[in-house]
């Protein structure tokens, strides 16, 4: 699978985005974004897309089922 690179809100003027290597503010301090995970679930009926965003070991921010645009490395 492809690496991700970035992960920006497709939902109308949000602007929300996320990215390798961009700095976000986490507990008070800007860190870089390390690393973007695709942790899709696949069930029987129906499918939940979820994207995983990471400061080092670190998830900060889960994106569950909402509309996206995914850039790959």
């Amino acid at each position: 699978m492809a690496e991700i690179l970035r992960v920006e809100s497709a939902r109308h003027l949000d602007g929300s985005s996320w990215e390798l290597g961009k700095e976000i503010l986490v507990d008070g301090e800007w860190k870089e974004i390390t690393k973007i995970q695709d942790m899709t679930a696949e069930f029987h009926d129906s499918v939940d897309r979820q994207y995983d965003v990471y400061v080092g070991d670190k998830l900060v921010k889960s994106l569950v089922n909402m509309p996206v645009v995914i850039t790959y490395k």
